[in-house]
């Protein structure tokens, strides 16, 4: 492992995607202002399991491995402008990203990565739901 580390042909060990430069980072007090105050739509991006077990209160799920469905079940008539905040980091899977680009790329001009995603947001005392 540690001659592929240091092998500038080596195998990554985990995949790097980056994030597409127009879609900001959200600290997880500005969320939740946002939550109090205005309209925006909280996007869990995790596996549906982890959702299942918590997850910010009025967010929807919406997995990688289905997008295209949930996409269309869940947020191809919202408004392109509103607020979207993403979330659903794990150690080794950064879906929020994934997901946000893909946002982005379906014509949402306003997506936000939750800073820190659920773990952050729960260390504030912010709600979650079972």
């Amino acid at each position: 492992m540690v001659f592929n580390h240091s092998n500038p042909n080596g195998i990554p060990l985990f995949q790097k995607i980056a994030l597409n430069d127009k879609i900001g980072i959200m600290a997880p007090e500005a969320a939740e202002r946002e939550m109090k105050y205005g309209d925006p739509q909280f996007v869990d991006a995790r596996p549906s399991d982890f959702y299942k077990e918590e997850h910010i209160p009025g967010s929807i799920n919406i997995p990688l491995p289905v997008f295209d469905i949930m996409y269309m079940a869940g947020l191809s008539d919202t408004d392109k402008s509103r607020e979207i905040i993403v979330y659903g980091r794990t150690v080794s899977r950064l879906y929020d990203v994934y997901l946000a680009n893909k946002l982005f790329l379906r014509g949402h001009k306003n997506v936000r990565i939750l800073k820190g995603g659920l773990p952050e947001w729960r260390k504030r005392g912010y709600p979650v739901s079972p």
